[in-house]
C-alpha cells in the first residue's frame, strides 16, 4: 500500500537535499547579545568587539591622524566652507553676547551631508586681575581659588560661571581683555574649572589633568603635562598672568557627541535604526527627556561637562591644526596598521573634490540650522542632551528640541527652545516666564536669538581665535 503523504522533512531527508531546518526562522540574527526576562522588548541589541578590535576603535591617534590629513587635504579633506554665530543670552540684566565659528565637513552619513564643528574662541572670558597665588590654596587634588577684582558683579553671578564648569583655563593673556592673549604662549597652563561658590567668591580647580602649551622640535603643540603631588605648584598658573578661557571645540558628530540624530532629510539609507534611531539595548533610558527623544535621537553615552574628558574626533583635530595647536602626537598607533596607511578616505589622494561624497555635499549646500544651534551650543557650554529628572536639574542652560514648549517647572533663565524640525529658536526668559524669539539690545534694536555674522567679522573671528 502507497504511504500517503510527503514524508518526512527533517533527518536524512533534509541532510541529503541539503535543505534549512524548518523549526526556526531562516533569518539571520546580527550579532550581538539579545535581552530577555525584565529586560526583554528593549530595543536593538550589543556587540562585543575582540580586545584588539576595541583598541584599534579606541586610538586616539587615528583621530589625530585623520584631522592632520583633512587639514592638508587628503583624502576627503575638510569643507572650505566655515561661518560664525552669534548668541545671546542674559546675564545679570544686560543681553550678552557669544560668537562661534563653526566648519562644515563633508560627510555621507549626516542628513544634510555635513558634520558641524564648532570652535570658540581663547579668551571669551578674562580675569580683569592677574592671577595672585597668595589667594590660592591647594586642597588635596584641588586648587582653590578666592577671587576678588577678577569679574564683574554681573559676570560672577550663577548663571553665567556655571557655564563655564567644565571649561579649561590657562595663563596666556596679558591683560584683563581678549585682545590681550600673548600670541602662541608657549608654555601656558591650562586647568580645568570644577565648582563656583558665587557667594564665596571662590573657583574650584583639578590639579591633577594639567594641559598646555609647549614647543616640541620647534613647533608649537598642545599636550597634557605631568602632574606631581608632591610639587603641586609646578603645574599652577604663573603669577602676574592673567587667566581666561582656552580654545574649546565641540562637534555634533557621532565620535564625539555620542549620539545619533534621525536622517529625516533623506531616504537613501537602508536601515530604519539610522532614520529612526532608538534606544540601544545596552543603555537604560536616563529620564523622560531621553525617552521623549527616542526615534528622534540617540544616546549611547554620556558627554563629560569637562572639557580635559571628552575625546576629540577627526574633525575637532582637523581645527586643531587649523589654529596651530594641535595634539602632540599621540602614542597609540592602532595594532596591525602603519602611521602612512592611516588615511582620511578611501584612497591616499589629495584633494578628493570628485567623491560621491562632495558631490553629495555640493548637491545639498543647504545648511542644517539644527546641527549649526546644537554646535554653537554645545561649545558654549550648553546641555545637548540632558539626562535624569528635569525638576532637579542644575543651572546649566539646556538645549531642548521638542515639537512643543518644555514644562514650565522644567526650564531655568538662557535655555534654548528649537522647536523640532523648524528654525525657530526661542530663548526663556525667567523674570517674565516667557520663550522669546529676539531679544532686546541697549540701543533699542532687537536680534534674532541666534544669527549668522558677515563675513568680514568672520575674517576677524578667524585670527582671534588661536
Amino acid at each position: 500500500m502507497a504511504r500517503r503523504g510527503l514524508g518526512s522533512i527533517s533527518g536524512k531527508t533534509t541532510k541529503s537535499l541539503s535543505l534549512d531546518s524548518v523549526s526556526r526562522s531562516n533569518e539571520r540574527k546580527t550579532k550581538g547579545i539579545y535581552p530577555s526576562g525584565d529586560d526583554a522588548g528593549r530595543f536593538g541589541s550589543t556587540r562585543y568587539g575582540t580586545v584588539l578590535e576595541n583598541y584599534n576603535r579606541e586610538s586616539d591617534y587615528a583621530r589625530w591622524r585623520h584631522g592632520q590629513q583633512y587639514y592638508i587635504g587628503v583624502g576627503t579633506s575638510f569643507a572650505e566652507r566655515m561661518i560664525a554665530v552669534r548668541s545671546h543670552f542674559l546675564i545679570g540684566d544686560r543681553i550678552h553676547q557669544a560668537e562661534v565659528v563653526l566648519s562644515l565637513f563633508p560627510s555621507k552619513s549626516s542628513s544634510d551631508s555635513s558634520w558641524t564643528t564648532a570652535r570658540r574662541s581663547r579668551g571669551s572670558v578674562v580675569s580683569h586681575a592677574p592671577f595672585d597665588r597668595s589667594r590660592a590654596t591647594i586642597d588635596g587634588d584641588r586648587l582653590v581659588y578666592q577671587i576678588v577684582d577678577e569679574f564683574r558683579e554681573d559676570e560672577l553671578l550663577h548663571k553665567h560661571l556655571q557655564m563655564l564648569v567644565g571649561d579649561q583655563i590657562e595663563d596666556s593673556f596679558e591683560g584683563g581683555e581678549a585682545r590681550d592673549k600673548v600670541a602662541s604662549a608657549p608654555g601656558s597652563i591650562a586647568l580645568t574649572l570644577l565648582a563656583i561658590d558665587p557667594g564665596e567668591k571662590v573657583l574650584v580647580f583639578d590639579l591633577t589633568k594639567p594641559q598646555g602649551r609647549m614647543i616640541v622640535n620647534g613647533r608649537l603643540r598642545w599636550s597634557r603635562l605631568e602632574y606631581d603631588p608632591s610639587d603641586p605648584w609646578k603645574t599652577v598658573w604663573r603669577p602676574g598672568n592673567h587667566i581666561g578661557t582656552s580654545l574649546r571645540y565641540y562637534c555634533n558628530c557621532p565620535d564625539f557627541s555620542k549620539s545619533m540624530t534621525a536622517n529625516t532629510q533623506t531616504t537613501k539609507f537602508d536601515s530604519s535604526g539610522r532614520r529612526f534611531p532608538m534606544p540601544s539595548a545596552s543603555r537604560r533610558i536616563k529620564g523622560d527627556y531621553e525617552r521623549e527623544m527616542a526615534g528622534y535621537m540617540k544616546s549611547w553615552g554620556d558627554l563629560s561637562v569637562r572639557a580635559d574628558e571628552r575625546r576629540d574626533c577627526k574633525h575637532t583635530h582637523c581645527m586643531r591644526w587649523d589654529a596651530n595647536v594641535p595634539w602632540l602626537e599621540p602614542s597609540d598607533m592602532p595594532l596591525g596598521m602603519q602611521g602612512d596607511r592611516i588615511h582620511a578616505g578611501s584612497g591616499v589622494v589629495r584633494d578628493d573634490a570628485f567623491s560621491k561624497t562632495m558631490a553629495s555635499y555640493q548637491r545639498n549646500a543647504a545648511i542644517d540650522w539644527s546641527g549649526v544651534v546644537s554646535a554653537a551650543c554645545g561649545v558654549l557650554g550648553f546641555n545637548t542632551s540632558p539626562m535624569g529628572d528635569m525638576a532637579r536639574r542644575a543651572d546649566r542652560p539646556i538645549l531642548w528640541n521638542l515639537d512643543r514648549k518644555p514644562e514650565p517647572e522644567h526650564v531655568r533663565q538662557n535655555d534654548y527652545w528649537l522647536e523640532r524640525g523648524t528654525k525657530r529658536l526661542w530663548l526663556y526668559m525667567a523674570e517674565a516666564a516667557e520663550w522669546v524669539n529676539e531679544v532686546t539690545m541697549e540701543d533699542g534694536s532687537t536680534e534674532p536669538i541666534v544669527s549668522y555674522i558677515e563675513k568680514d567679522e568672520l575674517k576677524r573671528l578667524l585670527k582671534e581665535t588661536v
